[in-house]
């Protein structure tokens, strides 16, 4: 009788087990893994830039799609601390990129990099339509730095910028045309533009470069409403790219309002 009261014993202890790691089991299949997130935390973990998933999307299709020849040169106007010229790195790793940053408290950041990839270089400079002396604004949150003062009838929200000028100084600023020139840099070029309302005076400075149907693509940030004194709103750039000979072929949100209106985006054209 004991052995049977022993033997019941093991089973239920046996059963218990059993079943506690059933639920254990189905627990963890259950857990669902953000694939998306755990490779972009591999990219930051190695110091490269981390995308979102639009973001990611937006990207790739840039560079997989739209912008298959990588022995194009990258222009990254406004590069700040480098970001967009290392999400070109992610896709192209031997791209040939030169930037263009006249804020000097970005250029450690452009210097590191520099040091990092043999394909990379920067100016400390700024573009646009041309060859002069400019004041540049360096404000709290360097993205929003700009040759234009922000308009007094708009403010970025102050939970997530500081619009506060830091300080302004003066910087050299050429015209694209005469700096390509100048540097006797051939070969046709892809554009990134993402100057804080100063787009339109960078596209005005490069006339000869898309009468030569040298530009293949522009990458620009775009402005639904004036956030900057005297900034040219999205469709008289994009009736100006059309004109040159680019079409627009994707866009990607940016920033909204409060209001729910949508007030900058990333767009890109390409030759047709």
């Amino acid at each position: 009788m004991s052995g049977l009261k022993d033997w019941v014993k093991k089973y239920r202890v046996l059963n218990q087990s059993l079943h506690i790691t059933y639920k254990l089991i189905k627990a963890i299949l259950a857990i669902k893994i953000n694939a998306h997130a755990l490779r972009e935390f591999t990219f930051e973990w190695r110091g490269e830039v981390g995308l979102g998933e639009q973001n990611l999307n937006f990207y790739q299709n840039i560079f997989k799609n739209l912008l298959k020849d990588p022995k194009l040169v990258i222009l990254d106007v406004g590069a700040n601390d480098g970001w967009f010229s290392k999400i070109v790195f992610r896709f192209w790793p031997n791209a040939k990129i030169i930037s263009f940053e006249p804020l000097k408290s970005m250029h450690p950041y452009l210097e590191l990099l520099k040091q990092q990839k043999e394909t990379y270089t920067y100016e400390k400079i700024g573009l646009g339509e041309e060859n002069k002396k400019f004041m540049i604004n360096e404000i709290g949150t360097s993205g929003l730095s700009s040759f234009k003062e922000i308009h007094s009838s708009y403010a970025y929200d102050a939970k997530f910028f500081n619009q506060q000028v830091n300080k302004s100084y003066e910087v050299d600023v050429l015209t694209l045309d005469d700096y390509v020139t100048n540097r006797q840099i051939e070969g046709e070029f892809c554009l990134k533009v993402d100057t804080q309302g100063f787009e339109m005076e960078v596209l005005r400075g490069a006339q000869k470069l898309f009468e030569s149907k040298r530009i293949k693509i522009v990458i620009i940030e775009l402005m639904t409403i004036e956030k900057y004194q005297g900034a040219t709103l999205y469709h008289e750039i994009i009736g100006y790219l059309e004109i040159r000979g680019l079409r627009l072929v994707d866009i990607h949100n940016s920033y909204y309002e409060e209001n729910g209106k949508l007030s900058e985006f990333d767009a890109v054209f390409t030759l047709i």
